[in-house]
């Protein structure tokens, strides 16, 4: 009989990996570790190597696999195929004629996708939970996934997470912002301490915050291009984590930090970070959240989220530090168009 052994793809990114975790781990124990993962890059390789360290060895990266798009992906599935899968999850692969060729070429004979659908009403850990049904045959209750060795005690430090990639700058609360948001509160608690964090390449952007912010030099420090275990030990002992839509916010759940969400173009119900404390700040728009056919692009002039203002998250940062009861991740009705335009908002 052959031996069962399941190709778990979770390509996307860091904090769609992070969202996937608990499907992973249920596939993996359920396959007795003959699970192998495909990433998209080392970044989240470093994500898998603290939560699964026994499946980070086997992984494939993409970008390690030389060539255009349609060529890696052909890479993969050989050496899928030189290793005997039979099984596909596709956490992050959709039903598409692209997908169905390279499951083929995998030589698995059981293939399960996610349609990625933003209006169907569920999170997206909640997709994957169910895609994990299908490929273990159980149907569970869903248990939220957590790095326990980095929760430990709350520190006097603010994280505040700005960036999002440039590919999706539109996800961005603008720094001037942070930048009023770190005056308002240190006008109110002159012992209040902030964290920029970002990757490398967003330098710029934090200490352009941390320039307007005109505060205490002494009470911001900026830390950029860390390592992923580095970002959860900060954010692990942080006294809360302020954000957009971005992976940082999705670490910051794996650890449990408090998280207020800024969000305008993508909706909160279905890519929010799955933290047991989170509050949603977000303006009043019809057209947002707004979605484009296969990928998130926004209107290129996402007042959903400049309108927002520092005094509405400084508000909820209280709330949250007070204990007031909140939905964690609303979900919020899709415009009828698929992209925003500027003369709708």
């Amino acid at each position: 009989m052959r031996t069962r052994r399941v190709a778990v793809f979770v390509q996307q990114g860091l904090g769609d990996v992070a969202m996937a975790l608990r499907a992973i781990q249920r596939v993996r124990d359920r396959f007795e570790g003959r699970a192998t993962l495909i990433l998209k890059s080392r970044l989240e390789l470093q994500l898998i190597q603290i939560a699964f360290p026994d499946l980070a060895a086997g992984a494939l990266v993409a970008a390690s696999f030389p060539g255009p798009r349609l060529r890696q992906w052909a890479s993969i599935a050989r050496r899928l195929r030189s290793i005997g899968v039979t099984h596909v999850a596709g956490l992050h692969l959709r039903d598409t004629f692209q997908a169905r060729a390279v499951v083929r070429l995998t030589g698995a004979s059981d293939a399960h996708f996610n349609s990625f659908d933003p209006y169907e009403g569920r999170h997206k850990v909640a997709q994957y939970a169910t895609i994990a049904d299908r490929v273990t045959g159980e149907v569970v209750d869903h248990v939220s996934f957590r790095l326990q060795e980095f929760i430990g005690m709350r520190g006097r430090e603010i994280v505040l997470a700005p960036g999002s990639g440039v590919i999706e700058a539109h996800k961005r609360w603008p720094a001037e912002r942070y930048a009023e948001l770190i005056q308002l509160l240190s006008s109110r608690d002159s012992s209040a301490r902030f964290v920029l964090l970002g990757a490398a390449n967003e330098r710029p952007l934090l200490e352009s915050i941390a320039g307007a912010a005109n505060a205490n030099r002494d009470a911001i420090r900026i830390v950029a291009g860390v390592s992923v275990r580095e970002s959860l030990e900060l954010l692990g002992k942080a006294r809360s984590a302020i954000g957009g839509c971005s992976g940082s916010l999705h670490l910051a759940a794996l650890v449990d930090a408090p998280i207020i969400g800024v969000y305008g173009p993508t909706n909160p119900g279905w890519t929010g970070p799955a933290g047991h404390t989170v509050r949603i700040v977000r303006a009043d728009f019809d057209c947002a959240p707004c979605y484009s056919m296969d990928f998130i692009r926004g209107c290129g002039h996402p007042q959903c989220m400049t309108r927002v203002s520092a005094e509405a998250v400084a508000a909820a940062l209280v709330e949250m530090e007070a204990g007031r009861s909140a939905d964690d991740l609303p979900w919020f009705p899709l415009s009828h168009l698929r992209v925003a335009t500027a003369s709708r908002v």
